[in-house]
């Protein structure tokens, strides 16, 4: 019953039979069987303790911690570039001179 292993009375197996409890507390279960009572069921499993359909308490909203995180990476980044901006038509010719640089030092060091 709802995700929970009980064990009844071996005469029931195989038939359908009525449950009778409190949805809050599942360890004190009566069984019924065409209206007569048939013992309890004793809990072998327990996962869950209320009935699916219960609701709990939501959980409270979050505090607003008043930091602006976006606001504050724009703000180091705009710090980083002093007021530069990219110019993207230069990152080709950067790469180039940084390339060709390596290229110099690699020569001197071979030569020497």
């Amino acid at each position: 019953m709802h995700g929970n292993s009980f064990e009844v009375d071996a005469a029931l197996v195989g038939r359908r039979a009525e449950l009778i409890f409190d949805p809050f507390d599942l360890t004190d279960i009566e069984v019924r069987y065409e209206g007569r009572p048939m013992g309890k069921a004793v809990p072998v499993r327990i996962g869950r303790h209320v009935h699916p359909k219960a609701r709990g308490e939501p959980a409270p909203a979050p505090s607003p911690t008043g930091i602006d995180y976006l606001d504050l990476v724009a703000k180091k980044r705009e710090a980083e570039l002093q007021g530069r901006r990219i110019v993207y038509s230069e990152l080709q010719r950067d790469i180039e001179e940084q390339t060709t640089d390596e290229q110099t030092i690699t020569d001197e060091g071979e030569q020497r």
